[in-house]
């Protein structure tokens, strides 16, 4: 409102019955725009991009996304003794999207760039572009990790993941955020040259030689949905929750397999996994699932 003053002749901020500037409201989709990019990163709200036309961020304002991968403990004789190589790892990625958006065919621009149309309700200022939400992710994948490989052939590691979800309704001024986490532990382990014999119709021998690759985790992943509404309706007495869970569970699971390999092109494997589910909200039941068996792949490819 104060760079509308400045800058488009003949207006005057004030405030409107709710004490907001006129023109932009708490729904006021530049208004919320901005400030939820804000809120985001930490940054002053008084210094996103300023005049109209800017939805879409300056590249100069993305942050970089980051992995580390340390391998020097492998070096150290007392590590070096038991495994053959150990990485530690860190990576973060984030990114900042846009759903569809149109220029809006009602804004109708002044010399200076500003329009004085305001919405059918006459709230606030309508924007030039009409967008349907706007969101962030973020993920920490991992925000630690550890991966092993031992000098018998065995590979474990442990890894431990972050996630969020923040996504801006722009049409109802809702907030839906999503937070995750994941714990997960792996092992795997070689079988070199194990035979496998079959007889054959005619009473011979088929002899087969390959390595059986065993493989198991035990992961726990939390996930939950909450939806913030930014803007009360005096009238509605339900929406004195401005902030709700909606979804989630937390989830454990057990999963252990082998496979060999017959020929070059034939793949068998066998599997079994338990998972036991665990929701957050009532709405939801406890679940356990188990299942087992094995699967035949055959590649029609070299």
């Amino acid at each position: 409102a104060r760079n509308r003053a400045a800058n488009h002749q003949g207006y005057d901020p004030g405030t409107d019955l709710e004490g907001y500037p006129v023109g932009y409201t708490e729904n006021s989709p530049d208004v919320l725009r901005g400030a939820f990019k804000a809120a985001f990163e930490g940054t002053d709200p008084k210094k996103f991009e300023k005049g109209p036309g800017k939805i879409v961020p300056s590249i100069l304002a993305a942050a970089p996304n980051w992995r580390v991968d340390y391998k020097g403990l492998s070096k150290i004789k007392a590590i070096n003794k038991y495994f053959r190589n150990v990485t530690l790892t860190h990576a973060y990625v984030s990114n900042y999207s846009m759903g569809s958006y149109q220029s809006n065919p009602d804004y109708i621009a002044a010399p200076d760039g500003f329009s004085d149309i305001m919405n059918i309700e006459g709230t606030y200022f309508i924007p030039e572009f009409i967008a349907n939400s706007v969101s962030f992710q973020e993920s920490f994948n991992p925000l630690a990790g550890i991966n092993l490989t031992w000098k018998n052939g065995m590979n474990s590691g442990v890894n431990f993941k972050k996630d969020r979800n923040v996504a801006l309704n722009l049409t109802n001024s809702t907030l839906t955020e999503i937070r995750s986490w994941d714990f997960t532990i792996r092992s795997g382990y070689t079988i070199k040259d194990v035979p496998l014999v079959f007889k054959t119709r005619s009473g011979g021998q088929r002899k087969f030689v390959s390595n059986v690759n065993i493989t198991g985790d035990f992961s726990i992943r939390d996930n939950v949905t909450y939806n913030h509404q930014l803007a009360l309706i005096e009238t509605d007495l339900s929406s004195t929750n401005v902030s709700e869970r909606i979804a989630g569970k937390i989830n454990y699971a057990f999963k252990i397999g082998a496979d060999y390999q017959l020929s070059k092109n034939l793949n068998v494997r066998a599997f079994y996994e338990h998972t036991i589910d665990k929701p957050w909200v009532s709405t939801y039941f406890r679940t356990v699932r188990a299942k087992f068996g094995f699967t035949v792949n055959y590649r029609l490819t070299e």
